[in-house]
């Protein structure tokens, strides 16, 4: 599952990567490049919903691009905790119990819940990349329109 979001900043200057390795590298993240355009950092798969939202994401690629701060990112761990939100607890109850009309209720009503809570971390997910990016092109943004 993939993210791609982009905010226009006005310049081709270098950008300010300190934001994105102070939020970031306290949440786990390793820089795997970095150059003066551009900054990609990886992190293991999310293993609970009670994290940080950012933590949904396994790679992060940040580019500066004819003005356009481009955000390219690899949200496994959101797909991975909610495959496991989505199969495990119907999965389970079909060992545990034994088929009744209260089983069968119960499962579909996961049915309805698991993917409910999918679409809920990737929103919550897609929502902290967008306040990411905003954050990392703000003080670029902020030097842009000083200066005219």
């Amino acid at each position: 599952m993939k993210y791609t979001s982009s905010v226009y900043i006005g310049t081709e200057d270098s950008v300010d990567f300190s934001i994105l390795e102070a939020t970031l590298l306290p949440k786990g993240f390793k820089v795997e490049y970095k150059s003066v355009n551009s900054m990609v950092l990886t992190r293991s798969v999310m293993q609970s919903i009670k994290k940080a939202s950012i933590r949904g994401v396994t790679r992060i690629s940040v580019k500066l691009e004819a003005g356009l701060l481009k955000l390219d990112t690899n949200l496994t761990g959101v797909l991975s905790l909610s495959l496991f939100v989505c199969l495990f607890p119907p999965l389970l109850l079909l060992f545990i119990l034994s088929p009744s009309m209260s089983y069968v209720t119960i499962v579909w009503s996961w049915l309805l819940i698991g993917p409910a809570m999918s679409f809920w971390l990737r929103h919550r997910t897609v929502k902290a990349l967008n306040t990411f990016l905003e954050n990392t092109a703000y003080p670029t943004q902020e030097a842009t329109n000083n200066t005219h």
